[in-house]
């Protein structure tokens, strides 16, 4: 005899079709579906066998396929708990659904306003941290090697020379050299702002032009410079930042120091400007604080009076002897509080259209790198 299991049954494999409308983001996000299925099951089981057909001996009535027969009242609950069922169903999708709607545009919404903190506080660190007061160090190395400059450069070793052999008493009263500090490692000489061992503009015209005219550019770029061939076009060049400081050391008040250096055998320009003003500074706009060097590029250019004689060939043979001419170091110091090191020989270096040298450095993309390598 045939029992109420294929009900059962049946029920559950249609129970079990309906609830694959439920979110499968979760165990947890299918408990309420559950619940509506076993209150469903529950109902439904209770229907069928309180609502029942039976015959006059009280056995249940069957279909063809061995199926109770509900009454007609048990077939219209049937339906309706179904109805309310899949109702219900619905209404939690559909709930569920607005809630995640709800929770994605409240999740857009909080990155929006993180975001625009983010550029409130990048603004707020440009105002703390301006590039306003900056404290420019160079060391220029100088080619007095070249076959241009021997003459000279062997008139002044010659200077040097009688200085360093010289008595101590002799040395304090030198005109020409002194040697202010000594350490155990190294041994500066420095020739006198105003000295007879500087070149002379008639006989030495070269090394005149070279000490004299040098200057040398430090700019900064938000554009990564592309180098064609070697070569940079310094005029092609979008600059946001530039700030020119010229060596000069044939003037007593000069900031720039000519030094020779006994154990290198190398003579460099070194030069020191306190307080540079930024309201002589040329500048887009784009480079106003320590945040916008990041991902920005220096740009150091070592640069000479092209036309400095009336003869085109003095004026060839100058720009060589220019291009020969090596950064040393580089120090910038921002504000008082932010200093930056850059070695000459861990920049970048090329020559420009000209032939002058140009120096480029990639500034890192964080702060944290920025103030970590400086």
């Amino acid at each position: 005899m045939i029992d109420n299991h294929s009900w059962l049954t049946y029920l559950v494999a249609s129970s079990l079709r309906a609830s694959q409308l439920v979110s499968r983001d979760s165990i947890w996000s299918k408990v309420p579906y559950a619940l509506q299925f076993i209150t469903f099951l529950l109902a439904a089981v209770g229907t069928l066998y309180k609502s029942v057909k039976t015959d006059t001996e009280g056995n249940y009535v069957r279909s063809k396929r061995g199926l109770p027969v509900p009454t007609r009242a048990g077939t219209l609950i049937l339906i309706c708990v179904t109805l309310f069922f899949f109702l219900s169903i619905y209404v939690t999708w559909k709930n569920s659904n607005e809630a995640k709607a709800k929770e994605a545009r409240l999740d857009s919404e909080l990155t929006y306003v993180q975001g625009q903190n983010g550029i409130l506080q990048r603004e707020l660190d440009k105002v703390v941290n301006p590039i306003k007061e900056v404290d420019v160090t160079l060391l220029v190395d100088v080619p007095l090697e070249h076959p241009e400059l021997k003459s000279y450069q062997h008139r002044l070793l010659k200077g040097i020379e009688a200085y360093l052999t010289a008595p101590k008493n002799s040395q304090r009263s030198n005109p020409d050299v002194e040697m202010p500090a000594q350490t155990e490692t190294a041994r500066p000489v420095y020739v006198r702002h105003r000295s007879s061992l500087l070149p002379r503009s008639k006989t030495e015209p070269l090394a005149y032009a070279l000490l004299n005219e040098i200057e040398v550019f430090v700019m900064f770029t938000k554009t990564p410079i592309v180098p064609r061939d070697n070569k940079i076009e310094v005029n092609e060049i979008k600059i946001d930042l530039n700030i020119q400081t010229h060596l000069d050391v044939s003037f007593s008040t000069s900031t720039t120091d000519f030094v020779y250096d006994p154990d290198e055998k190398r003579f460099t320009l070194t030069h020191h400007d306190e307080n540079l003003n930024y309201r002589s500074w040329m500048g887009s706009g784009k480079i106003v604080s320590i945040d916008d060097l990041l991902g920005a590029q220096l740009i150091v250019q070592i640069y000479g009076a092209p036309q400095a004689f009336n003869d085109p060939e003095m004026n060839h043979r100058l720009v060589d002897i220019f291009s020969l001419c090596n950064l040393n170091y580089l120090v910038l110091e921002v504000a008082g509080r932010y200093r930056f090191n850059f070695p000459g020989g861990e920049m970048k270096r090329y020559l420009d259209s000209e032939g002058f040298p140009v120096y480029i450095y990639d500034f890192p993309k964080t702060i944290e790198e920025l103030k970590a390598g400086h």
